[in-house]
């Protein structure tokens, strides 16, 4: 298809423009047309691709340790889930860049999304708008779907009540201590740890779940002050077509894709005050591969489908 654009672009610029200009204009403005014109094509077809087909994007923390490293890059399949319009033109690749933002509010509206070639499923990893902060992605794992009911107990997830295998780069924090009682955090991912375990210089150190690091603060925490990274949950993960009963104990869950995404005219529930809600659109629950170094839907939310930019095809290292 490039291949096709290309010589139909070169056909009519190069060739049938490019005759009816010859005659009209001096060799000198001709000269620079061309080469304007070789100068502008790679970059235009560069943002053609980046906007509508892949991707690559840089990774700025350890969330997704041990299986994308701080420092990477990613590149994104843009087609899979339905390629994003770009709302503005700060969201365009390349020349978004050139243009300084000037909004101070999150942009909450829809993208305008082409047809997708394939569904999200369980365990892709995606790169995703922020729906918590400007001009931001993320780079996370989608573990839940649409009306998944998700729990996480002592570090392991279930959905829909069957456990969820962990993967052997799944990182997690833990407490070590030595024979002194000194205690520090190691950062361990499923097979560190049981190399970690069964080196012999590490059998008289103590090793257990980290119960001192809690991370940063939790979507829901205030209703539920028992809930931490290794502990969240039960939640239903919102789809569209569905309707949830919304309480005083769940509201903080959903407000903010209440308020933002759904247009919730509804006061705050209070009391025993009930109400149900039929959601408009679907929506994912991610967490990052680093379990307990992670800014994810445990903090932010569930995020909306309409906000995935694309499937991570390979890691550039």
């Amino acid at each position: 298809m490039f291949i096709f654009l290309l010589i139909v672009f070169d056909f009519v610029t190069t060739g049938y423009l490019y005759s009816i200009l010859r005659p009209r204009l001096p060799s000198i403005v001709l000269k620079l047309i061309s080469l304007l014109f070789y100068i502008a094509t790679p970059v235009l077809f560069a943002v053609l691709i980046r906007t509508l087909f892949f991707d690559y994007y840089y990774v700025p923390t350890a969330s997704m340790e041990r299986t994308i490293s701080k420092g990477e890059y990613v590149l994104t399949n843009k087609v899979a889930y339905g390629s994003r319009i770009p709302r503005s033109w700060k969201e365009i690749p390349v020349f978004g860049n050139l243009f300084k933002s000037h909004v101070d509010t999150i942009n909450f509206q829809p993208f305008t999304s082409l047809n997708p070639f394939k569904d999200y499923q369980r365990e892709d990893i995606v790169v995703f708008k922020a729906i918590d902060q400007i001009d931001k992605y993320y780079v996370k794992r989608i573990v839940g779907l649409p009306t998944d009911t998700l729990l996480i107990a002592n570090g392991q997830v279930s959905i829909n009540g069957s456990l969820l295998p962990d993967k052997e780069q799944y990182c997690k924090n833990y407490l070590v201590t030595n024979t002194l009682g000194k205690r520090s955090i190691r950062n361990l991912s499923n097979s560190e740890y049981r190399v970690f375990v069964n080196e012999e210089a590490n059998k008289n150190l103590s090793i257990g779940p980290d119960t001192i690091t809690k991370g940063s603060r939790l979507l829901g925490g205030s209703q539920h002050p028992n809930w931490d990274a290794n502990n969240y949950g039960p939640l239903i993960v919102p789809g569209e077509g569905l309707t949830v009963l919304i309480n005083k104990e769940n509201y903080p869950l959903y407000k903010y894709i209440l308020e933002n995404f759904e247009d919730w005219q509804t006061p705050v529930p209070s009391g025993n005050e009930t109400n149900l809600h039929t959601f408009k659109q679907d929506y994912v629950f991610v967490l990052g591969d680093n379990r307990d170094g992670s800014i994810d839907s445990r903090n932010f939310g569930v995020v909306p489908f309409n906000f995935l930019q694309g499937k991570v095809v390979k890691i550039i290292r």
